[in-house]
This record gives structure tokens, sequence and C-alpha cells, in this order.
């Protein structure tokens, strides 16, 4: 998720007040409380569930699929890092299964529901001791990738018990009614994700015309053959991330070919939000400069935008104290407080801009729309 930077906060300080951040899966922590808060704050429409997950293995930008609610409890889920890494423990077939279910199955015991996060959360950890066994015991990807597979094969195996026959058929006829749909949403977003990607290599980079028609030849061929991968591993979502990870490979020989070698590096170093000294950058600082070409903020509105992130900011932490091991009140605690804020955001917008803000709130405006358009 190359965007995960612009509205990390309110899941930053959970992640970090839950098992606190890690920055190598070498050290494996406890992450069941936080990630399953966060999936319960995940809300999928039928559109983002068909893509969410092959958008999140491919570390594309999901900000231009999901709201920000949805985006931030994602974000946090994923952690830092590339996804495409081995590093990636988190299981986002399952979570995406869990969003079918709630869809498919609106009258189930919330009891039930909080049951199956558990268990993701808990295999998301059985995941990363796979994965950090099998890279200190100098296992090979593939063979981390089958270990990996049969976990999640387990976990899968236990989501059915729990909902029994009838809401696995509940759920695969769901599906149906997602895959009747998902082919005229999925060129849609391909040539949604392949004009984003175009435009920000050509801004960040400084990509000439040339440069920039090879990179759109090279995702265009990208996407074509994730189409052919996904027919072919339709049944197996772990085989299906190896392939990907195979395909991946020859994309970037493809794209250093298109642009050279150091633009590349400078570009993976962009998407995973690292500058040249390997430092992180300031989340607020990222979602002030993110609304400010989403909206055309003055600098008068950028100022009062980073007075009310940092509030923000201050009483996340307070209310981590407050709540301490009470993660459904938190959750519920931190959802208001992203309510509050917004409506702050609102105030300080004029009403050509309270327009696009509300749009984009809705997932109605995907980011870089409407930029710079708006004085204050």
């Amino acid at each position: 998720m190359k965007a995960r930077l612009l509205f990390p906060i309110l899941g930053l300080i959970l992640l970090v007040s839950a098992c606190s951040e890690q920055s190598q899966v070498n050290e494996p922590v406890s992450t069941a409380p936080g990630t399953a808060a966060k999936i319960a704050q995940l809300n999928l429409s039928m559109d983002q569930a068909a893509f969410v997950d092959e958008m999140y293995y491919m570390d594309e930008d999901l900000s231009i699929l999901l709201d920000p609610v949805n985006f931030d409890a994602m974000s946090d889920i994923a952690g830092p890092g590339d996804r495409r890494d081995v590093r990636g423990y988190v299981d986002m077939a399952a979570i995406v299964y869990y969003n079918l279910i709630v869809k498919a199955m609106p009258d189930l015991d919330p009891a039930v529901l909080e049951q199956i996060r558990n268990l993701i959360a808990t295999s998301n950890e059985a995941r990363a001791k796979i994965i950090a066994e099998g890279i200190a015991a100098g296992m090979t990807r593939e063979e981390i990738a089958a270990l990996l597979a049969t976990e999640h094969d387990t976990l899968m195996q236990n989501i059915y018990t729990i909902i029994g026959e009838r809401g696995v058929a509940a759920v695969e006829a769901y599906k149906l009614k997602l895959q009747e749909e998902r082919e005229r949403l999925r060129q849609e977003m391909i040539a949604l994700r392949i004009d984003r990607e175009v435009q920000i290599m050509t801004e960040k980079l400084g990509l000439n015309d040339t440069q920039a028609g090879a990179v759109r030849e090279a995702l265009v061929w990208q996407q074509e053959q994730i189409a052919a991968l996904r027919l072919q591993y339709k049944d197996d979502p772990e085989g299906f991330r190896a392939a990907l990870q195979r395909l991946l490979t020859e994309f970037e020989a493809r794209m250093i070919n298109a642009i050279g070698e150091e633009l590349w590096q400078q570009w993976k170093d962009l998407r995973s939000g690292r500058t040249g000294t390997g430092d992180r950058r300031d989340p607020i600082l990222e979602q002030v400069k993110h609304l400010t070409q989403l909206l055309g903020l003055n600098e008068r509105q950028q100022a009062q935008l980073t007075e009310i992130l940092t509030n923000q900011q201050n009483q996340i932490k307070t209310l981590v104290q407050k709540y301490g091991t009470d993660r459904r009140g938190l959750a519920q605690a931190l959802k208001d407080l992203q309510e509050r804020t917004n409506k702050a955001i609102a105030g300080i917008l004029t009403p050509e801009q309270l327009s696009i803000w509300e749009r984009y709130l809705r997932g109605g405006i995907r980011p870089g729309d409407g930029g710079g358009r708006m004085g204050g």
C-alpha cells in the first residue's frame, strides 16, 4: 500500500499499543488483539472485496479503492513493509472471506463473528512464526509458502466449522453475485490503477513520454498476466500468491528495462515510504500534503489541518491509556474521534472543497482528483 501513510494515525497508535511496531519478522510479537479489533472495523463493499486481496499483496495503492476508515484499518492490519516480501504474514484472503460472511449473514451472532476474527488474528501470529522460523532454518520461499498454505487451509476449515454448511452456502451465493459484477468492475479498476501508477511515477520520478509509455505497457502486460493467473489459481490463494511472486520478478525486469535500475529503486523506496536515509516519513505531514493536493488547501487551511491532526494524535494517546485492554471500547472511542476529526476538517473548508471532501469520505473520489483547483 504505497499510500498507507495518508490516514495512518488512528491505526498506528492502536498497533503500537497492541503489540509494538515490529521492524523484523525475526522478532514476532503478539498481534492478535490489535488485528482482531481492526478486522471488526473493516466494512468492504462487493467491489472492494473483489480486489482488495490482490491489490494488498501487490503492494498497490489501496487509497483508490477504500474509504478512509477502511483504509486506516487495512493499513494498521498490514503494518510496515512491502507486502510482497516474505514477511507479509497477513492472511488477507481470510479477512476478505470474513467480510463476505458479514454481508452474506447479517443476522449472525456478534459473538460468532468475534470468534472468527480472533481465529484470523491468531492464525496471523502463527504465520509470522512460520516465516520467522523458516527464515532462521534457511528454508526457501517455496517451502515457507507451502507451510503458509497449510495454515490458511486449517484456518478456513475452522471458519467453515463455525458458520456451518448453511453459512458456507450463503457465502458462496454471495460470492456468485460478486463474480457476476467482477469483470465489469475489474476493467474499470485496472484502467484506474494503471492511470494512477503512471501519473504518480511520472510526477515523482520525472519520467519523459517514452519512459511513461514503456511503464504503461509493462503495467498492461502485468494485468493481463494476473487475469490469467487468477483463473488458473481461483481456488488456491497461496498458489496464486506464489505465482504472483514469480510474475513480479519478471515485471520488475520489465520496469528496469523501461526506466533504468536507479529510477526503479527510487520508486520502490517511495512505495515503501522510505527516504534516502531509511527514515519513515511524518504521517501528519504526509496527510496534509495529500489533502492539500486533493482539496487545493491554502496556507492558512494547511496550518489549521496540521493543528487538527496533531490534536487527534494526542487524543489517541489519551484514549489508549484510558481503555487499556478494552479493545472494543477503544475501537468505538477511536471511531468517534475520527468522526469528530472529519467534522473539524469539514469546518475549515470552502463549500466547493467540502463537496470534494464529502465525496472522498464516501469513496466517490480518488486521491489527485480536484487537486489544486480550490482556493480558500
